[in-house]
């Protein structure tokens, strides 16, 4: 974690290495902090690529580094929606964007959602995390869907989108 502090953009690719093969959550956690922390390219797309292991009906140091990197990790997340993205690197890509909450990143969601490029849970979840205004019609669609858990996720995002002085 110090490396992601000091910028060591020289340490990345052994950051990066070391990803391949570590499986203890805590070193796994500090090094994706790192990466996040350190104004790579590399470092970005290996975290976007490690979103394909991670699981995004939970918490996720991976997730929580890539919304920490912030607006340098936008083009790299809305990059992986417009691609073939696995399920859980799109359903991760969105989660994270919603985090982030700019209006390419809610635009990309929106976009992947009507794709079928991510999961509307998942989707809706980070529409409803982005606290944008421009998403309730798209959450608004999904509010009469046959599928509990979506109608769910697309009640929680409705809640969220809401301001209590427009009706």
């Amino acid at each position: 974690n110090a490396l992601g502090r000091v910028h060591a953009e020289d340490a990345v690719v052994t950051i990066v290495s070391l990803l391949e093969d570590e499986r203890r959550p805590r070193v796994r956690a500090a090094a994706f902090s790192a990466l996040a922390a350190i104004p790579s390219d590399v470092g970005l797309d290996a975290l976007v690529q490690a979103l394909a292991t991670d699981e995004p009906r939970e918490q996720s140091p991976l997730r929580t580094a890539l919304a920490q990197a912030g607006e340098r990790a936008v083009p790299k997340l809305v990059a992986c929606l417009e691609g073939q993205p696995t399920a859980a690197q799109a359903d991760g890509a969105a989660l994270v964007l919603g985090e982030i909450g700019s209006a390419a990143a809610v635009d990309a969601i929106q976009s992947a959602l009507r794709r079928g490029v991510v999961h509307p849970q998942a989707a809706l979840r980070a529409l409803g995390t982005s606290g944008d205004a421009r998403a309730r019609g798209t959450v608004r669609e999904w509010l009469p869907t046959d599928d509990p858990l979506v109608r769910h996720a697309a009640v929680e995002a409705a809640g969220a989108l809401l301001e209590p002085r427009v009706p």
